[in-house]
């Protein structure tokens, strides 16, 4: 007999919640004789008694004690994966609706490329939205995860950070700011920052603006905060835009703007993967959260994430 056999260590379980051979009988639908010889036999391939029996009670020896505790945390266990697989197999063909925002496009399709290859039954729809909008939309259970920036909501997401990134701006390409590799706050003095509004995202709007405003400069909204909008924002006015470093890649770049970064004073927000923290999500969720949590373990940055076995 094999001491990992789960309907010996369970009926051991039972028996020692309650105390009783007749009661853990009648709970699991076996006849008292059964039950007992299920112990037996797990006392002698252990070598020790687990119970410490007499004519009144039943109770748990010392070793069977410390076991016990064990068995307990091995059994819930094993039936959160039965369950898990349970839920696997009615939604073989189920989808996962994840929010993302125009940020880290290379990192981001790492977490679905990776997805995608080890469960290709599942399919993923995406929505692009602005950081508020993906916040919104996973509180209120209309996708199941969201990749945003930053987010103390705590009392509503459980956050899985992801990486931190320092703020740059997007200057024009003939300005004297872009004759310089990195930006001095005096070189901005001048300039009006343009950022995006508190409507769009608070916590990045109330970290930025108290950074500029700390070193005497002066900024602007941007009325839309995706990548299109802050590059036409920068072209049409001329201002110095706020935007994240993702953007200073040459695939992305405009040929008639620079990114450059402030030297020194560099602020810097929270790239992360939030879900509802009251609310038991979908199996297909709990895979995805799987995977982003061991691609942000491993620290991978954009365009080097970690191999992942199926």
């Amino acid at each position: 007999m094999d001491i990992r056999d789960i309907e010996l260590l369970r009926s051991f379980a039972v028996v020692a919640q309650h105390g009783s051979f007749t009661r853990a009988a009648d709970i699991m639908g076996v006849s008292q004789p059964a039950l007992t010889s299920r112990i037996q036999k797990l006392e002698r391939t252990l070598g020790f008694p687990l119970f410490a029996r007499s004519t009144r009670r039943i109770d748990l020896t010392r070793e069977g004690d410390r076991l016990y505790h064990q068995v307990q945390l091995a059994l819930a266990e094993m039936d959160r994966t039965f369950q898990l697989a349970e839920e696997l197999d009615r939604d073989r063909h189920s989808v996962i609706r994840v929010g993302v925002v125009g940020h880290s496009p290379a990192y981001r399709w790492k977490f679905v490329d990776k997805f995608r290859e080890a469960y290709p039954n599942f399919s993923i729809e995406l929505e692009f939205s602005p950081p508020r909008v993906v916040a919104d939309r996973v509180s209120k259970r209309e996708l199941d995860v969201g990749f945003t920036l930053q987010s103390s909501l705590t009392d509503r997401f459980e956050r899985l950070p992801l990486y931190t990134v320092p703020v740059g701006f997007l200057v024009r390409a003939e300005s004297r700011l872009a004759r310089s590799q990195q930006l001095q706050a005096a070189d901005l003095r001048e300039e009006t920052l343009a950022i995006c509004a508190r409507e769009m995202h608070q916590e990045v709007f109330e970290k930025l603006s108290s950074h500029i405003s700390a070193h005497g400069l002066r900024y602007s909204i941007a009325p839309d905060a995706r990548f299109e909008g802050l590059v036409d924002f920068a072209r049409r006015t001329g201002m110095v835009t706020v935007v994240s470093p993702q953007i200073g890649d040459p695939k992305w770049l405009p040929i008639d703007l620079v990114y450059r970064e402030l030297a020194g004073c560099v602020p810097r927000v929270e790239f992360c993967l939030i879900r509802r923290r009251d609310s038991s999500p979908k199996a297909v969720a709990v895979l995805f959260w799987r995977i982003a949590a061991v691609i942000a373990r491993e620290g991978a940055r954009p365009g080097n994430a970690p191999p992942l076995a199926s």
